[in-house]
């Protein structure tokens, strides 16, 4: 609801932003690149659109956005849970008619950003995202135009996550081999635990 408009609706071309602003030609390239890394700005057949949270369905980007697509960002593919999930996700969505477009970043969060833009850009409905362990995208993912579900990591309180419950899982095993006798296990795992790994270490010697 900003001064060129809300989320998804139509920003000036640059010519006509240089001219409005009084800047020149080069300066407004600058802004308008800039305002594309934060993920203000898309380009959709020519035109600039706005970006700045969830477009509704009736702005122009909302009507371009109404396919059979699905966005699916994957930070590391050789992970073989999230190559499994997407599998899963795969077919789930060729039975109810929708296909994927899955894109790697490998972790880099340029390589993030611009699959993002590119789900946009393409049309799809929606985004299921497996998000890098990078920080700083919290405002890109929070100015992103489409719906966009989080799964692996909460990476706001405002934006949809499915996350595992690494400690239950911890508890459930541990609870496993007690079940059948064992009293004396070791728990394996990374020298450095990141945060995940200790809740399930936890959940293991509740």
């Amino acid at each position: 609801g900003g001064h060129y408009g809300g989320a998804g609706g139509y920003f000036p071309s640059l010519r006509a932003f240089a001219e409005a602003e009084q800047v020149a030609y080069a300066t407004a390239c600058r802004v308008f690149a800039a305002l594309r890394e934060e993920g203000m700005l898309y380009l959709l057949k020519r035109k600039w659109l706005t970006g700045g949270g969830i477009c509704p369905k009736d702005s122009p980007l909302g009507r371009h956005c109404r396919t059979k697509l699905i966005g699916v960002h994957v930070k590391e593919i050789n992970n073989p849970y999230i190559s499994e999930l997407v599998c899963n996700l795969q077919k789930h969505a060729q039975r109810t008619g929708f296909q994927l477009i899955v894109r790697t970043s490998e972790n880099d969060i340029g390589e993030e950003k611009d699959a993002l833009r590119y789900f946009a850009e393409a049309g799809c409905a929606g985004v299921v995202n497996f998000p890098s362990s990078g920080e700083g995208l919290v405002p890109f993912y929070e100015a992103y135009p489409l719906p966009m579900v989080f799964v692996g990591r909460t990476v706001s309180e405002k934006l949809t996550s499915i996350i595992t419950d690494n400690f239950g899982i911890g508890r459930h095993i541990a609870k496993f081999l007690l079940g059948y006798g064992y009293t004396r296990f070791l728990y394996a795992g990374p020298e450095r635990l990141p945060d995940q790994s200790n809740e399930r270490l936890n959940g293991y010697a509740s």
